[in-house]
């Protein structure tokens, strides 16, 4: 734990963005290391997945009873017995890791119980405008992350919090992974399983293109409210990671959107797109600007420029590509993208820039 906690102070202290908890400063009390963030009263986004799940399933179980109470029935069916599982079956896969609340997030984790969300936000599903928010935040940090050499190795609902006015940060670097400059994979197991991406699974080196899988495990979760593979046990689950596919999303979120994380949740991480690819994909490129301007107390940083990469987005100081390139898995997207509604988009911030140059992201396609 003693590693885990300074691997943390090392790669906050390299963070400098608005979509990444802030490191503010370390120190040693009485033979304790301390380390100071950003405090974010707004909660942790997984208790705003948890109580639209919850709110919509006493829904629909009141709506079920009153039908049974008129058939002189009370046996709930087997897809409810499923849905109401599904809460208890994420919170025990994320609490039987050793490394679930490492030392360090004290402020994080105070945070998360300090100010939930109004109870009226929390018993809809996520708003289509409000998910595309999210992603744009969390990729934005992404992007910075890696450019700088970093790899999260946890992003899950639970690692993201929020301010309690609109914006979502990257938190809990414990397990981050700085790769050195002859280094472009990581070998270590390490992370929630139900995030693993296939490759981890397989126990193969893996890269940012396992940070993007578990952005497709939570941007399918944001939707469905479940994530998109859950089994009886970790071998039962890494099956399923490596073949199954997960169930559609509902039909009310745009083909955009469902085109976007399906692409996110390749089994092939070569097919996925890098997080630059990500932001230049028409309809996440058109909603940057609207979430900047909707998140004021946040500081953005100049738009960075692209480079000769194709798919990547320079940001380092050598100039050097930081994200892999090549082929492009969002240049088949669907066309006709919505476009952002700014009352919902104020739940999200991004560092990303608000037009690009160079190569198309793979999901420039979509219009």
């Amino acid at each position: 734990q003693r590693v885990e906690i300074l691997n943390e102070v090392e790669v906050m202290s390299r963070m400098r963005h608005p979509s990444v908890v802030a490191y503010v400063e370390s120190f040693v009390q009485s033979d304790t290391l301390h380390i100071v963030m950003e405090l974010l009263p707004g909660g942790d986004l997984a208790q705003e997945i948890e109580a639209r799940a919850n709110a919509l399933l006493r829904t629909s179980s009141g709506n079920d009873d009153d039908a049974h109470h008129c058939q002189g029935q009370h046996s709930p069916t087997a897809e409810q017995q499923q849905q109401q599982q599904q809460p208890m079956a994420r919170r025990a896969y994320n609490e039987s890791e050793p490394h679930a609340a490492p030392m360090g997030n004290a402020a994080e984790a105070s945070a998360a119980d300090a100010s939930p969300a109004p109870e009226e936000d929390r018993t809809q599903p996520f708003e289509e405008e409000t998910i595309w928010a999210i992603l744009v935040q969390v990729c934005e940090g992404l992007h910075h992350m890696h450019s700088q050499r970093v790899l999260h190795r946890d992003i899950k609902a639970e690692n993201l919090f929020c301010d309690g006015q609109g914006a979502v940060k990257i938190g809990d670097l414990g397990l981050g992974r700085l790769l050195s400059s002859q280094s472009s994979h990581a070998r270590t197991g390490v992370g929630t399983p139900l995030y693993f991406s296939p490759e981890m699974c397989e126990e193969r080196p893996y890269n940012a293109k396992s940070d993007i899988w578990a952005l497709g495990c939570l941007a399918y979760e944001l939707c469905a409210l479940r994530p998109p593979f859950l089994a009886a046990n970790q071998l039962a689950l890494a099956k399923k990671i490596l073949s199954a596919t997960p169930a559609p999303l509902p039909a009310s979120y745009s083909m955009e959107l469902q085109f976007l994380v399906m692409k996110l949740l390749e089994k092939d991480a070569s097919r996925r797109p890098t997080a630059a690819q990500i932001l230049a994909y028409s309809p996440m490129r058109s909603r940057i600007a609207s979430v900047r301007a909707n998140l004021p107390q946040l500081a953005f940083p100049a738009s960075p420029r692209a480079s000769a990469c194709s798919g990547s987005v320079d940001t380092t100081a050598s100039g050097a590509c930081s994200e892999e390139g090549g082929h492009n898995p969002l240049a088949s997207a669907p066309d006709s993208p919505r476009q952002p509604a700014d009352a919902h988009v104020a739940a999200i911030s991004s560092d990303g820039p608000a037009d690009r140059e160079g190569p198309a992201s793979p999901l420039a396609g979509g219009g």
